[in-house]
């Protein structure tokens, strides 16, 4: 008897943005899978907020204002030896 799993899963940010929509079959049943990669940032969610030109202060009235940016970590790289 053979089990059947169905997964999904739902989010609903503001400021989601997909890269990438991919479809593929499954090697042992040809069954069709889809997939999205999608990439949400405390700035694209200011972006659809606030509007891209508008700054976004700490407080309301202060004088504090904030920058759209997004910072980018990179981590080492890593050998197959290395684990």
């Amino acid at each position: 008897m053979r089990d059947l799993v169905k997964q999904n899963g739902k989010a609903t940010l503001q400021g989601v943005t997909m890269l990438k929509e991919w479809t593929l079959n499954h090697p042992e049943t040809g069954h069709l899978l889809v997939g999205q990669i999608l990439m949400w940032s405390p700035s694209s969610r200011d972006a659809v907020i606030h509007g891209l030109n508008s700054h976004v202060s700490s407080k309301p009235g202060s004088g504090n204002i904030r920058t759209n940016e997004n910072r980018i970590h990179v981590s080492p790289d890593f050998k197959d030896s290395d684990f």
